[in-house]
């Protein structure tokens, strides 16, 4: 079945579609993904040992300090990154390694906040998909 999320807003624009990866805690990327690989490395986290490159990343929230901005810009660079991030709460220095990558290499990853209510319907999605500013879901099971 497919939903439209209707709570969703843009922080960096862009279409993206790809399997849901569902985190159920705030992600550091400094110390928590391996940039060259896409793995999520954080043995505390539930993603642990998932690979994050293409999919659409779900999390409350990133954490960590601006050593996150440039583990992205990394992952942007050498072509790990997700696909998206669909997160509560989008922290600029979440998103300031997208806009410094745009500048720089001419590339980007999308970025889109949900309401809490539904980034919890996120956790029953098997896919997602940005299209125009709009994020649609299809509800089944994700990776994780």
């Amino acid at each position: 079945m497919k939903r439209e999320l209707t709570s969703a807003r843009t922080v960096i624009a862009g279409d993206a579609s790809g399997e849901v990866l569902y985190g159920t805690t705030a992600l550091s990327f400094w110390g928590g993904v391996d940039a060259h690989s896409g793995c999520v490395i954080d043995r505390r986290h539930n993603l642990c040992g998932c690979l994050i490159t293409g999919k659409m990343l779900v999390l409350p929230r990133a954490a960590g300090s601006c050593s996150t901005s440039g583990i992205l810009l990394e992952m942007i660079r050498v072509g790990t990154m997700p696909a998206a991030v669909i997160c509560v709460y989008a922290e600029p220095l979440l998103c300031m390694g997208s806009v410094i990558s745009e500048k720089l290499y001419g590339k980007w990853m999308p970025v889109y906040t949900v309401s809490e209510e539904e980034y919890a319907l996120l956790a029953n999605a098997g896919q997602a998909e940005i299209r125009a500013d709009r994020i649609v879901i299809t509800e089944g099971e994700g990776e994780v």
